[in-house]
């Protein structure tokens, strides 16, 4: 009996301070409650945002190197050649090699071109590209020294060319960097870290042309 007693009694004391409390608002008004900050979503692109341009750019110089076959390929072979960056510079440079879609027009692009005995490009034939390309991160970011070659290879669309017919063929990459878009060089991500946003205008623009390679095709 006492305790319902205590019970009864604070269910009275209880209503009473609700009461008091409803009495400050005006009918049909809830309380106020404190505001709740905006979330800021850090290192967001912004719709056409651009890549930032250095205060003081220093003058760099890169080389695309091109490497041939052995020997002859025979037709409908495929062939595995390489290219590569090279800071051909005097001063340890900030570079980004190719990424995932950089052969499809992702930045920095690598655009293969090959040609025939009369100069006539030929077509490579591709299979399905999937347009959702890797975030850029910043293991994408290697610093080279006056001479220093990539170790890994640029990314092309070579080795999906089979040769049709026999001949000496031209081969040429060119690595363009040129993009300032920079969403095309963030890939699929709609945000960017700061280290990325610092060296991403460190990186020397420009289109950087290979040496041809020529390779001759038997049948």
């Amino acid at each position: 009996m006492k305790y319902l007693l205590r019970g009864v009694l604070l269910f009275l004391i209880a209503g009473s301070v609700f009461l008091i409390a409803a009495s400050y608002w005006p009918a049909g008004t809830p309380p106020q409650t404190a505001p709740v900050a905006p979330l800021i979503e850090g290192g967001r692109i912004l719709p056409g945002e651009l890549v930032a341009t250095p205060a003081n750019p220093k003058p760099t110089r890169l080389e695309v190197i091109g490497s041939g076959p052995a020997g002859p390929l025979r037709i409908g072979e495929r062939f595995y050649g390489q290219f590569r960056l090279k800071n051909a510079g005097t001063e340890e440079v900030w570079v980004v090699g190719s990424l995932d879609g950089s052969p499809f027009g992702r930045a920095p692009e690598c655009l293969l071109e090959i040609r025939d005995e009369a100069g006539e490009i030929q077509k490579v034939t591709l299979p399905g590209i999937c347009g959702e390309w890797g975030p850029l991160g910043e293991l994408a970011f290697e610093k080279l020294k006056p001479g220093g070659v990539l170790e890994r290879p640029l990314a092309s669309i070579l080795p999906w060319w089979r040769p049709t017919r026999p001949g000496t063929y031209t081969i040429t990459l060119t690595y363009d960097s040129t993009t300032t878009s920079l969403q095309r060089w963030a890939g699929a991500t709609r945000h960017l870290n700061a280290r990325c946003r610092e060296l991403l205008p460190l990186v020397p623009k420009g289109k950087f042309v290979s040496n041809p390679v020529r390779i001759t095709v038997i049948p």
